[in-house]
């Protein structure tokens, strides 16, 4: 595969998961034939509202990322991401130390930009998360490995998410599905009993699945609990992806009024559409 490709593929992977999972494209899938227990008292019961108490609110975060892509190829690219709660995702990746790819998410647009070979992939926020209600701060709270309910926010004090879900035991996992799905697709958080988040599972007919698993569990931040290691995994029509996230925690920065002055390229890039880097990345 030339260095084109794996350029594209890098731009594409960043928000592989985001897109995958805000999916308006396809219909619900069956909700599997795990067979179900019926939920037990106490603490199990409880589990959802216990998992809130771990979350705390933030307002930007600034730290080190690495992205490990194991299939279709295997490669690895390092870089920044800025958050600011509500407002942006801005991941910055770098080949020695020049920034060769940049992913740039706010409430309105969503940008993909190669800056080796100038191409640029934009699209309207709302065409991605809008069909299914999702918000920037979900996208943030999946990216950081924490519990949600769309177009609400992380579990809080600020709705009843206990009311929201149905916790049951399937195959020995704690899954907390939501009591009203989509139209579009079947999603559930599988929990561990500490409590927390363990992963998030999307269903999107036969033709695509994605899950995002959370490890290396940090609850000293300032946000309270989030995910250090997050591991994609799905597929796509003919495409399937694993990659690997690892957030430094030790070195992020927290609640320091960061921003990004960042503009769109200019019109000497070259634009595709997101289905044109799709079927790009299937053709290699």
């Amino acid at each position: 595969m030339n260095n084109s490709a794996r350029l594209h593929i890098i731009i594409f992977i960043v928000l592989a998961a985001v897109i995958a999972a805000c999916s308006s494209q396809r219909q619900a899938a069956s909700s599997g034939d795990g067979t179900a227990q019926q939920q037990r008292p106490g603490k199990r019961s409880t589990l959802i509202a216990d998992l809130a108490t771990t979350y705390a609110p933030w307002h930007d975060v600034y730290m080190p990322v690495t992205l490990n892509l194991k299939r279709p190829i295997s490669m690895g690219i390092s870089g920044r991401a800025t958050m600011v709660r509500d407002s942006l995702i801005h991941i910055s990746m770098r080949m020695l130390g020049i920034e060769v790819a940049v992913a740039h998410v706010t409430a309105d647009s969503v940008w993909l930009v190669d800056k080796y070979h100038k191409y640029v992939c934009a699209a309207a926020t709302s065409a991605i998360t809008g069909a299914n209600n999702l918000s920037l701060s979900d996208l943030q709270d999946m990216l950081l490995g924490r519990a949600f309910y769309p177009g609400r926010g992380t579990l809080g004090s600020t709705f009843d998410g206990a009311s929201l879900f149905k916790v049951e035991t399937v195959n020995d996992t704690i899954i907390a599905t939501p009591r009203r799905l989509p139209s579009t697709h079947s999603w559930h958080f599988e929990l561990e009993s500490l409590p927390r988040l363990a992963a998030i599972v999307v269903n999107v007919n036969d033709q695509a699945s994605f899950r995002l698993d959370y490890s290396s569990p940090r609850t000293d931040t300032p946000a309270g609990t989030v995910a250090a290691n997050v591991l994609g995994s799905g597929s796509f029509g003919k495409l399937d992806l694993l990659m690997a996230v690892e957030w430094n925690m030790s070195k992020a920065k927290w609640n320091s009024n960061r921003t990004e002055n960042w503009s769109a390229p200019s019109s000497s890039y070259k634009r595709i559409s997101a289905a044109q880097l799709i079927s790009a990345l299937r053709a290699q």
